[in-house]
């Protein structure tokens, strides 16, 4: 595909807040991968067995591309998967055709597979062959050998969609966000002119469970998502409405966003930030206490402080209501932007991005586009930051924390030079640069080395709070079902795959009959929130 961040390369190639600090961690090791032409790595995941999928693109067809790509020409790139061990070796890589155009967004790992989000632009075909143009798409990857397992792509009826990332549910299931570009449809909640798109897909088939749509009559775009502890999902990303969903106020050139939704999408709260110039936020970690998240601002202003130059990062810690604890800022007097963030165990952050600057928060005379790295403490101080790339302009992917409380973040290298060694394939090289440990506490609760997998549960039992299993017999069912174990006073709701509520009624015994009437045949939710508010969510098959 072209590559529009390569743009920037060419023509690079034609507020501090720092108390004590150290250097920060020394290279473990330096990988790199491809082949003679161009290999760009953008996306990043430490897997469960401790290894490491890195996502990124591809046009060449040796050495390293065990699939060649179908595009060979200088400008035409496909989406290239590496699977390694815990040291960087690599165990398979994968090519994903298509002589058309297509964006990388996001990689996770599930229970039975990797899944690779994106965005179709132009021409279809290969592995691509059934996702539309225009469209996100969905890929599930087959974890020992890297081939297709199922691929999806989501645009009927849209002009347009796009995903920009993912997260897993509480139920093993996927819930993406991205930018949905359809006609106003007061049915279906579609606002018209560019809505934040949220959509829960089944992990495996790609089946929509539901999907729901945020914003007004101008255009909104959801970035970055993250679980929290209610079964809920916070959302950042851009806003230029005042009306609709996202009222007044309007700080200026478009506003940032956090949206808070519930397990079926509905909107809990959402806050807007922003200053009179240029911002977004596109990241987001969770922390115990509330947020981290992170994006971009060049100016100051209510929610900035501290710009030095054409743009910086903007990080930002809020509380579990969105309200700012801290905002900081990281540059110098040219361009710099954030990439990726991965909250830390201790409530801190680590953060990587582009750096062009010379001065300022990574200051260092002669350097070209680098790796700038930071780790700041849960107040938003500086722990230690380095800059790191090849001796000429590198581009920047996402950066992570590892299961040895560690670092690791990939890149693309222009030249084995610098903090880059590795395989010299030709050209520009996928970079995998992983750090030792700093001694912090990295590690959250949720880390791929923290993963168990779950108990398998028998058909048609789901549990509830700490209490009784919710019984559901028959399921599948062909309309009149029973629920066991329900409190009295609690109101099942049966919603549909884009979450209207088909059906309603107040449980009154531990064991209702539930009797929805003629529905049409698929797969729908059962909504039960007990007295107490606790509300949870179990499928229900009616064929």
């Amino acid at each position: 595909m072209n590559r529009f961040r390569l743009l920037l390369l060419s023509l690079l190639l034609a507020g501090n807040y720092c108390d004590a600090q150290t250097a920060g961690p020394g290279i473990h090791f330096s990988k790199t991968y491809g082949g003679s032409h161009d290999d760009i790595g953008e996306q990043l995941i430490q897997t469960r067995d401790k290894g490491f999928l890195i996502a990124g693109y591809t046009n060449s067809t040796d050495d390293d591309i065990a699939v060649p790509g179908s595009d060979t020409t200088a400008n035409q790139y496909d989406i290239f998967l590496v699977k390694t061990d815990s040291i960087g070796s690599v165990q398979w890589t994968k090519v994903l055709n298509n002589a058309g155009t297509e964006a990388l967004r996001k990689i996770v790992e599930t229970d039975s597979s990797y899944v690779v989000a994106g965005e179709t632009f132009t021409n279809v075909n290969h592995d691509f062959a059934n996702i539309p143009a225009i469209s996100g798409f969905l890929f599930w990857i087959d974890k020992t050998n890297g081939s297709i397992i199922n691929a999806k792509g989501y645009k009927q009826p849209a002009l347009s969609t796009s995903i920009f990332d993912m997260v897993l549910a509480k139920d093993g299931n996927i819930v993406c966000t991205g930018y949905y570009n359809g006609l106003a449809n007061a049915a279906t909640g579609v606002k018209g002119g560019g809505d934040v798109w949220i959509m829960k897909v089944q992990n495996n088939t790609g089946n929509v469970i539901w999907q729901k749509f945020w914003g007004g009559t101008n255009t909104e775009q959801g970035y970055g998502i993250v679980s929290d502890s209610t079964g809920g999902y916070t959302i950042v990303g851009t806003v230029a409405s005042t009306d609709g969903d996202a009222p007044a106020p309007s700080y200026g050139q478009g506003d940032a966003f956090v949206l808070n939704v519930d397990s079926m999408g509905n909107t809990r709260w959402y806050k807007k930030y922003g200053t009179s110039g240029s911002q977004y936020l596109a990241y987001i970690g969770k922390t115990a206490s509330g947020y981290i998240v992170g994006g971009y601002a060049n100016v100051d202003g209510t929610h900035v402080h501290g710009t030095t130059g054409n743009g910086d990062y903007w990080v930002m810690k809020l509380n579990n209501a969105g309200d700012t604890v801290w905002t900081r800022t990281f540059g110098g007097s040219e361009f710099e932007r954030l990439v990726s963030l991965a909250v830390t165990n201790d409530g801190g952050v680590f953060i990587n991005g582009y750096v062009t600057s010379t001065d300022g928060t990574f200051a260092q005379p002669g350097a070209m586009v680098d790796n700038g790295l930071l780790r700041l403490d849960s107040n938003g101080n500086v722990v230690w930051k380095k800059r790191m790339g090849s001796n000429l302009a590198d581009n920047v992917g996402a950066g992570i924390v590892t299961c040895d409380n560690g670092y690791a973040f990939t890149a693309l290298a222009s030249q084995m030079s610098g903090d880059v060694t590795g395989t010299n394939h030709g050209n520009f090289e996928m970079w995998l640069c992983k750090l030792n440990s700093d001694g912090l506490d990295n590690i959250t609760p949720d880390a791929p080395c923290n993963y168990k997998a779950p108990t398998p549960q028998p058909s048609g039992v789901a549990q509830l709070s700490a209490g009784e299993p919710v019984i559901i017999f028959p399921n599948p069912t062909t309309g009149i079902f029973q629920l066991k174990n329900v409190s009295a006073g609690s109101t099942i709701k049966l919603l549909n795959q884009v979450g209207q509520i088909v059906y309603q009624q107040t449980a009154t015994k531990k064991t209702e009959q539930i009797n929805p009437g003629a529905l049409a045949a698929g797969l729908y939710i059962i909504q039960i929130t007990t007295p107490d508010k606790t509300t949870s969510n179990f499928k229900l098959l009616i064929q």
